[in-house]
């Protein structure tokens, strides 16, 4: 199987809680 590409992967989730944080700022 191939290498799970855990920096991509990181950097993902770390966009995600990002725009859920402005998200919030921008709701609240």
């Amino acid at each position: 199987g191939n290498p799970k590409p855990s920096v991509s992967w990181i950097k993902g989730e770390m966009v995600v809680k990002e725009n859920a944080r402005i998200a919030v700022l921008d709701s609240g």
